[in-house]
């Protein structure tokens, strides 16, 4: 099977390895000034590339998963709630009941998953991104920002 690489998204032989952040040079480094750092500039940086399956704890980046609105939204306890389902790049939905999760936050503030496998989100909290955490049951850790426009 021959896989296709897309570098920009993070891709090589098919697996997510990452995406490079900043450049080469040390940050503040001036490409072109005559500071005796030459050496620095022209040395090229190597590393390795691991894959997230071999990093423990490595967050999926967050536009590999992604909130769907069910169209569903009822009351509890007085309060009106919309339905979300969360999808990962293959659009299979991600179970967040409590035997699937070993945490989900919202905005740093833990949130207690309960028997139903969707997110139920507060209509009436204000306008804006709200970045959920979630860390399933066999320590896969998904970043998912929800943009609520109400």
């Amino acid at each position: 099977m021959r896989y296709k690489d897309d570098l920009a998204k993070g891709y090589v032989n098919g697996y997510y390895v990452g995406q490079s952040e900043g450049s080469r040079l040390v940050d503040g480094l001036a490409p072109n000034a005559n500071d005796g750092l030459g050496n620095v500039r022209s040395f090229e940086h190597v590393g390795t590339v691991t894959q997230d399956g071999s990093t423990p704890n490595s967050p999926v980046p967050a536009d590999l998963v992604s909130w769907k609105a069910t169209g569903e939204e009822g009351p509890h306890e007085g309060v009106v709630y919309v339905q979300y389902e969360l999808l990962d790049v293959d659009d299979n939905v991600i179970p967040l009941d409590e035997d699937n999760l070993t945490y989900i936050t919202r905005d740093g503030k833990e949130l207690k998953p309960d028997a139903d496998s969707t997110l139920w989100f507060n209509k009436s909290l204000p306008h804006g991104r709200y970045v959920f955490e979630i860390k399933t049951a066999v320590n896969v850790i998904h970043v998912a920002p929800l943009d609520w426009r109400g």
